[in-house]
């Protein structure tokens, strides 16, 4: 099992590296190596699609005086790549979408969404690199309507692109440690003008002993972070770690750490402190996990809390992050997000192949998100640092004919005391912002052939700082989809969007849906 300290050490902060190479390019080149690389053995699947998505709605623009009523159409080739080969494994889902909107034209517009991650084996069990690119849908105004269908056209979204590339080695001493180095350089840019492009540079390493029959271990790591961007100009984290690893049985370990962190990253000139910490990970059963971190940092106290718990057909999970973070680094990598790692637990038991248990949890997610899939890339858009608390207890029933997912999360961004000055959320709306979300799904097989899909979603958004913004808003979306071939499915239902902003206003809407997804 991973602990908290572990993630620590593999996400730790780095070093700047890796300027001569553009990130992008090389991101870009891994994750276009995917489909090279088929003909080259391993097991990939390809699946191109074209989805034709129209809505009539009552108020297209969630617009709280004059609602303009009419036709949205949305046509969205795409693309998912899913696969691992002797060397190679990696994602890919793209979409493009091309929407029209009948009231005005003005409104019509192009929007990409791509989610991939790849990762290579250069040398066997040694060096490896591993790639990604992301690109989302955003929200630039976070009291604004929220954005879980690309079909508003009153959704004031911004396109933010991620690119990541991370060659890492990792092996062992003999027998008595293992060691991991790892250097991360990630881009961030968007066609929001607020926001401005932003690199990111990382080093980190680590060395850690071998699980044996002692009952107490030892690691120690270090990390190097630069950030450079236009607002914040180029900052730098410094931090060097050791501890001891306790066993508490074979299943239970405690960690005692004690380390030195040198930044600038919230205040005008460097600054050293030492970072105590405690790690505690127990793993009753292999149904049960509890991992968690705590240290002391100089933004305050951070943590990394993680309960999972299974059953034959539930799968539970909470989790709780406190960190200090920047853009780039909250969108980097690939997170599928908890249901799918809800689903992906459940069905592990019954499809042993990863590359099968993906597709069927893909599939089945794929059918959750008919009625109000929800944008990607949760958070702010900011250019500066910002202390970021995520909390969210999810929990998935995978029945023969019905699925259920539940969410409830909320986040807390928090400008810190020093931050340079810039356009952003914090400095539009307030220095302290939290958003709460609970997502209810419930998909129900009528037959083989045919399933009706009831999603409602719930989001409040508070000012806690002034306490002179909030934002309420609310939709529930039923749909009935008919699967007319293997590969062909069609689509229909109704959506109702209600929302209370103390900035803008209300708004209501009602709409009638419609979408063939056709696969190749």
């Amino acid at each position: 099992m991973a602990t908290g300290m572990d993630t620590a050490i593999e996400r730790g902060p780095g070093l700047r590296c890796l300027h001569a190479v553009s990130v992008r390019r090389v991101a870009m080149a891994a994750i276009a190596s995917l489909g090279g690389s088929i003909a080259y053995g391993g097991s990939w699947v390809v699946e191109p699609q074209v989805a034709v998505s129209t809505d009539y709605s009552s108020n297209m623009a969630l617009a709280t005086s004059s609602p303009l009523s009419g036709w949205t159409t949305d046509v969205a080739p795409g693309l998912r790549v899913n696969g691992a080969g002797a060397r190679l494994k990696g994602f890919l889902d793209y979409k493009r979408d091309y929407l029209t909107y009948s009231a005005n034209s003005g409104w019509n517009r192009q929007a990409n969404q791509l989610s991939s991650f790849g990762n290579l084996e250069v040398v066997e069990k040694w060096f490896y690199v591993d790639a990604s690119a992301n690109i989302f849908q955003r929200n630039l105004f976070v009291f604004g309507p929220t954005s879980t269908n690309q079909l508003y056209a009153g959704a004031a979204l911004g396109e933010t692109k991620t690119y990541q590339v991370a060659p890492y080695i990792r092996g062992r001493l003999s027998s008595v440690a293992e060691y991991l180095v790892r250097a991360d350089s990630i881009e961030s840019k968007s066609n929001d003008p607020a926001l401005v492009p932003t690199r990111v540079n990382q080093l980190v390493g680590s060395l850690k002993s071998l699980a044996t029959s002692g009952i107490i271990g030892w690691f120690t790591d270090f990390g190097e972070t630069r950030v450079r961007n236009d607002v914040l100009g180029t900052r730098g984290d410094d931090r060097v770690r050791g501890g001891l690893i306790v066993s508490l049985g074979a299943r239970a370990h405690l960690s005692l750490s004690e380390g030195r962190e040198t930044t600038d990253f919230a205040s005008a000139e460097k600054v050293t402190a030492s970072t105590p910490g405690v790690g505690f990970d127990w793993s009753p059963t292999q149904h049960t996990k509890i991992a968690a971190l705590g240290e002391r940092r100089f933004f305050g106290n951070g943590h990394n809390l993680v309960f999972m718990h299974t059953t034959p057909m539930t799968a539970w999970k909470y989790s709780d992050i406190k960190d200090f973070t920047v853009l780039p680094l909250a969108l980097a990598g690939f997170n599928p997000g908890s249901i799918y790692e809800l689903m992906s637990n459940l069905l592990e038991a019954s499809i042993a192949d990863p590359l099968e248990r993906s597709r069927a949890v893909r599939a089945r997610l794929d059918e959750l998100a008919a009625s109000a899939p929800v944008a990607g890339g949760g958070g702010l858009q900011t250019s500066r640092f910002y202390i970021d608390r995520v909390q969210e207890a999810s929990a998935a029933l995978l029945g023969k004919r019905n699925t259920v997912t539940l969410v409830f999360s909320q986040r807390t961004d928090q400008l810190p005391a020093f931050a340079p000055p810039a356009v952003d959320n914090f400095s539009q709306y307030d220095s302290d912002i939290r958003q709460r979300n609970a997502t209810l799904t419930w998909l129900h097989y009528l037959t083989p052939r045919t399933t009706t899909n009831i999603a409602v979603i719930r989001t409040v958004t508070d000012g806690l700082n002034t306490g002179a913004a909030r934002s309420k808003q609310s939709i529930a979306a039923g749909t009935v989809t008919v699967r007319v071939t293997q590969k062909t499915s069609a689509a229909i239902g109704v959506r109702e969007t209600r929302g209370d902003n103390t900035l803008m206003g209300s708004f209501h809407e009602h709409a009638l849906l419609g979408s063939l997804v056709q696969r190749f």
